[in-house]
């Protein structure tokens, strides 16, 4: 096994931020968290929660003062729920044809909430994979080929990480300025929340592994060794499907049919055939 803190910091890394995306896949909230006058919108990548604003509860407080029980709950119902982001954009794409706007700003976020969704189990695969392949040259077999395997599963994850990031982040421009047109939403353009800025964090941090593998994960003498073992046995098992290829089962010895031939003919020569 490879001395020093190299593997085991690399393997360290590598285990915390397969951990790490994959808990943001069931994080169900923080995502994206808008505020209207009416409604508090906290999203996650597949879950949204809706509850009350400032006006929703001074609707609410009306409802309750007009002692009418279906009143009240149709405040509720409109100001309060939880349910899909694609529950939610139907709904809101259904009002489209009175309100155009409605529509888009939700089937961004469903779009950018599936990129990142996809982006994020692609990533957590990448990173147990090359984990699993460098646990393995380091501790089992040191062939060059491993390595390069679980460096190019290292490199490919922060790039498919950032990538759906910058993706999420692209298409929920539009929900972030969603309602301003009808002046009840703030100014604001960012709606991100907190697990999107630690998703941030962790994307960034991705690129930790495939760096410390490329500076101080190689373990070049063990591979001279692997390497020189494996073409040995790759000569020895040719030997042994084909026998003859360096004078195996079957062939002459060197000089014996020659020297059996010469002792023939010398013979014959000895005793040469009378005749009666």
């Amino acid at each position: 096994m490879t001395k020093g803190v190299a593997p085991g910091a690399i393997l360290g890394v590598s285990f915390f931020l397969s951990a790490a995306w994959t808990a943001l896949l069931f994080v169900p909230s923080g995502w994206q968290v808008k505020s209207t006058m009416i409604w508090d919108f906290d999203c996650g990548l597949y879950h949204v929660k809706v509850s009350k604003a400032i006006g929703g509860h001074v609707l609410g407080g009306l409802a309750s003062l007009s002692k009418s029980d279906k009143a009240k709950a149709v405040v509720d119902a409109f100001t309060e729920g939880d349910g899909t982001i694609q529950g939610y954009r139907d709904q809101f794409c259904n009002l489209g044809m009175i309100l155009p706007s409605n529509c888009t700003p939700w089937q961004h976020l469903l779009i950018g909430s599936w990129i990142m969704l996809f982006t994020a189990v692609i990533t957590a695969i990448l990173l147990f994979s090359g984990s699993g392949l460098y646990y393995y040259y380091y501790s089992n077999e040191s062939l060059s080929r491993i390595r390069q395997w679980a460096m190019g599963c290292f490199a490919l994850a922060p790039v498919i990480a950032i990538g759906g990031l910058g993706g999420y982040a692209c298409l929920t421009f539009a929900f972030a300025q969603w309602l301003q047109e009808f002046m009840i939403a703030n100014s604001s353009n960012i709606t991100f929340g907190l697990t999107s800025i630690f998703a941030a964090f962790v994307g960034l941090l991705t690129a930790i592994p495939a760096i410390l593998v490329a500076l101080c994960g190689k373990r070049a003498e063990a591979e001279y060794f692997a390497e020189a073992q494996e073409d040995q046995n790759l000569t020895g098992y040719q030997q042994m499907q084909d026998p003859y290829a360096q004078g195996g089962y079957g062939a002459a010895a060197p000089g014996y049919d020659q020297g059996y031939s010469q002792g023939g003919q010398g013979q014959y020569q000895q005793y040469p055939q009378q005749g009666y």
